[in-house]
């Protein structure tokens, strides 16, 4: 086994003897409180977005509009968070099952 400050692995000529050992390892960190959701995560990116800066600047906006032969609206404020929901399908009350996120709480 080798650890340097974060960073543990373990290693070994046979990789059996390797996931044995790795097997003993418990792994402990804190995950933080998160208060943000579906609902709140375009706010919260709008408060802690950086100050927009020019990259580059040149051009008329209205003759691009004018000369565009399509216009797209690309607006998406509907977002979904899918650990917040349950599944969009069946799960068998045998089965365990979980979101993604909670597999750290293992």
């Amino acid at each position: 086994m080798i650890r340097q400050g974060d960073f543990v692995a373990v290693l070994h000529q046979y990789p059996d003897v390797a996931e044995s050992a790795l097997a003993k390892i418990k792994a402990r960190y804190d995950t933080p409180k998160q208060d943000i959701d579906d609902t709140t995560i375009f706010q919260h990116l709008l408060k802690v977005a950086p100050e927009g800066r020019v990259v580059a600047q040149g051009g008329d906006l209205h003759e691009g509009e004018r000369a565009a032969t399509t216009t797209v609206d690309a607006t998406y404020l509907e977002t979904s968070i899918p650990s917040t929901h349950k599944p969009p399908f069946a799960v068998d009350d045998a089965v365990r099952f979980m979101p993604l996120n909670d597999l750290v709480d293992l």
